[in-house]
């Protein structure tokens, strides 16, 4: 009773915890959603539901890949009440005839932010934006670009089947809806997701004068192109702010990401609603913002995707970096050569002992595949260990291949090879442990000629002697079924212990794997 009693107090007092930590955000994301969707709003197109300018969707999914689906209501509680602003005090409706309406707007806002995370989270197993280019392309098309319908059509068919818009303006309000949350998502959730692990910027103070000189650089462009600082120039610019947003991603890292992303964005959007710049040639605002967003859209994906080019080469690199210091403190490194592959067979970094052993020069294989020099004997059983590396099932592997050197001459290597993963654990490319065993199997043949020889000499000498020869022949019989009991016995065995314990992790698998292969190994050498 003692211990039911207090595993229930336990269990209270675990729920009691976890609710606020679950009802904060909740509150926090709701409130946080009003204000940025209110300020959105405020350049919406009548009855003023639909704006090309919407933050709130990218703090929105910002939310969700950060902190989590559970904290999704916050989504709906701050649509319902950013909605109802606009319905029951600018639009003079009732609360009840407003309810069906908040609620679906609340519902196509939440499920836009929910669709987004989940096929991010689903296509790229990663909660991380700028991982690889796939990831960023991934948020770009599918994140930004296709969750964004959701909340657009229902938003859209909500207003129109109420009354609230008219059929007429069905296709320029859905247009709006949509360009205006997926720019908010595509310049909104990467700027929040980089402030969040802004910390692990690689800014180093030794640029702090250059990034001034870019902060400035980039603001006079902004004000030339966005403002007419120069007068009326019947050019288009809207080009000059590309090269300093490269500037910044290249020099400065994140933090050249966010302050540059930063000034073309609100510059460009506060000139275009005061009717400044390249994209106020319309007199509906709503036109001139749907202008300025869609470059907004181009230089912002344009950013982030160098960016993560960038930061996924860093990443590789130091990882061949790591991986080459760990190599030099191994025994007898000077006879081993380490070879870095990508997950595609290509080789990423090649030793000069390497190239000399195949006769090549270094730009003649890097960026090739493997498969080009190896034996065609050798590459499909060399490939499928590869893609078991990839699929976790073994951690390492070890065996024998040929190599066809530049003058087609054979070269025999001792291949060790493991996968190198990232923090994450995601496969990132192959290390390979090299060895020249030409010498050795060199000499493995010219003992196996000798060895036949020996016994073709053997055969002539006792053709006399036939049953002699006979004796000798069952002795050899009985010799190798003596020899070869044992190993069968270890091969029958494990593959009953393989078979029947299927509590087995990965490591005593390996283990077993590694056993038969030993026997079957050693069976061949008694033949």
């Amino acid at each position: 009773m003692l211990f039911t009693h207090s595993a229930e107090t336990s269990v209270q007092e675990q729920s009691q915890d976890k609710t606020p930590s679950l009802g904060f955000p909740i509150v926090s994301l709701a409130i946080l959603y009003f204000i940025a969707g209110r300020l959105g709003t405020l350049l919406a197109l009548p009855p003023g539901y639909s704006t090309a300018i919407f933050p709130a969707s990218g703090l929105a999914l910002f939310a969700i890949l950060h902190y989590g689906y559970k904290v999704w209501p916050g989504i709906l509680i701050g649509s319902f009440l950013l909605n109802g602003s606009i319905s029951v005090i600018a639009q003079n409706l009732s609360l009840i005839d407003f309810l069906p309406i908040g609620l679906s707007i609340g519902l196509g806002a939440s499920g836009e932010a929910l669709v987004g995370a989940y096929l991010f989270l689903r296509l790229t197993k990663s909660k991380d934006p700028f991982y690889q280019i796939k990831s960023i392309f991934i948020f770009i098309i599918f994140s930004a670009g296709a969750s964004s319908l959701v909340s657009a059509t229902c938003g859209t068919l909500t207003v129109t089947l109420s009354g609230i818009s008219s059929w007429a303006q069905f296709d320029t309000t859905f247009l709006t809806w949509w360009l205006g949350d997926a720019i908010g998502i595509l310049v909104i959730t990467p700027l929040l997701l980089l402030f969040s692990s802004l910390s692990s910027n690689r800014f180093h103070t030794k640029l702090i004068a250059e990034g001034i000189f870019l902060v400035i650089c980039l603001i006079v462009v902004c004000k030339i192109v966005f403002a007419g600082w120069l007068g009326d120039i019947h050019y288009p610019l809207s080009f000059l702010p590309f090269p300093f947003l490269v500037w910044a991603a290249v020099r400065f890292d994140k933090l050249g990401v966010i302050i540059s992303i930063l000034i073309v964005s609100t510059t460009s959007i506060w000139e275009t609603i005061n009717g400044n710049g390249l994209f106020a040639i319309s007199h509906e605002q709503n036109t001139s913002l749907l202008l300025v967003q869609t470059f907004l859209g181009v230089a912002t994906s344009m950013t982030l995707i160098l960016y993560t080019n960038l930061t996924e080469k860093r990443r590789i690199s130091d990882s061949l970096l790591r991986s080459e210091e760990r190599l030099r403190k191994t025994e007898d490194f000077s006879r081993v050569m380490a070879t870095h592959v990508d997950l595609d067979g290509r080789w990423l970094k090649i030793p000069s002992s390497f190239c000399d052993l195949l006769g090549y020069t270094k730009e003649d294989l890097l960026g090739d595949g493997f498969k080009s020099v190896t034996h065609p004997d050798d590459f499909m059983s060399n490939w499928s260990q590869y893609q078991r590396l990839i699929r976790g099932e073994i951690k390492s592997f070890d065996l024998e291949k040929r190599y066809i050197r530049k003058d087609g001459e054979v070269v025999w290597a001792d291949l060790s090879c493991t996968i190198v993963q990232d923090e994450g654990g995601t496969p990132n490319h192959f290390l390979t442990y090299i060895r020249d065993i030409t010498g050795r199997k060199k000499l493995e043949d010219a003992l196996r000629k000798y060895s036949q020889e020996l016994e073709h000499r053997v055969k002539e000498r006792t053709l006399a002697l036939e049953q002699s020869n006979q004796d000798l022949e069952e002795f050899a019989y009985l010799a190798s079924h003596d020899l070869q009991e044992p190993l069968r016995k270890i091969t029958t065995f494990s593959d009953r212990l393989r078979e029947k314990d299927h509590s087995l992790n990965d490591e005593a698998s390996e283990y077993l794997e590694r056993m038969q292969k030993a026997a079957y190994r050693m069976a061949n050498y008694i033949n």
